[in-house]
């Protein structure tokens, strides 16, 4: 993927896309006594399905940054400006 025309991964936002509506349909089934037995979590038994929907939107997160970080020092953006700009994301108070 060249980075610097602007393309986008796909399959990465699919793959994104798709862990996000896990994580919805986790934490938020509409009705607990109605939802599907394949989204609840089980007593320690192991990990199952329902348990790799965070970790696989972590990847995701994990394989955007960089492409992101080195589409915008591409740029003229300095690692100072990447910095703050994280911080306002992320929500952090910079002093």
């Amino acid at each position: 993927m060249n980075t610097s025309t602007g393309q986008r991964w796909i399959a990465l936002d699919i793959l994104r896309g798709l862990s996000v509506i896990g994580m919805l349909l986790v934490i938020n089934p509409g009705a607990w006594e109605q939802r599907y037995s394949w989204l609840n979590h089980v007593e320690w038994a192991g990990i199952i399905h329902v348990d790799m929907i965070f970790p696989t939107f972590l990847f995701c997160v994990g394989m955007a940054l960089p492409i992101s970080l080195a589409r915008r020092l591409s740029e003229g953006a300095s690692k100072q400006q990447l910095f703050l700009h994280n911080g306002v994301r992320s929500n952090l108070q910079v002093h």
